[in-house]
């Protein structure tokens, strides 16, 4: 796997689908903090529709963070962001990728490839 997309990988497994699932496990109860055990015992009032509807929800604001961050890694000039290629060496993501926020979209994107 190329580095670039490597990261996307990690990007979505570590970050977006890992808080996905917490929330889930939030949402059945699974989750043993207060805060969690709280939003559970909100949660048992909603429907099933309404509660499908809130993991809709919670997908796109996951989507849209994530696009957001890209954004503001790409664009900030304070900031760099680098990789380690298949040579061992550093690249910047900007020399591999013509938009990181892109990488996310499409059949081919992290998004579709990776997210649960």
């Amino acid at each position: 796997m190329m580095p670039l997309e490597e990261f996307g990988k990690s990007l979505i497994d570590e970050v977006r689908n890992a808080s996905l699932s917490e929330f889930f496990q939030t949402l059945n109860g699974e989750m043993l903090s207060q805060r969690a055990l709280a939003i559970h015992t909100k949660s048992e009032r909603f429907t099933p529709e309404d509660l499908s509807m809130m993991k809709d929800l919670l997908r796109d604001y996951c989507d849209l963070m994530l696009h957001n961050t890209c954004m503001f890694l790409e664009g900030n000039p304070n900031v760099r962001l680098s990789i380690i290629d298949e040579n061992r060496e550093w690249i910047d993501i900007e020399d591999v990728s013509d938009g990181l926020a892109g990488e996310l979209y499409s059949d081919e994107g992290w998004l579709h490839k990776y997210g649960v």
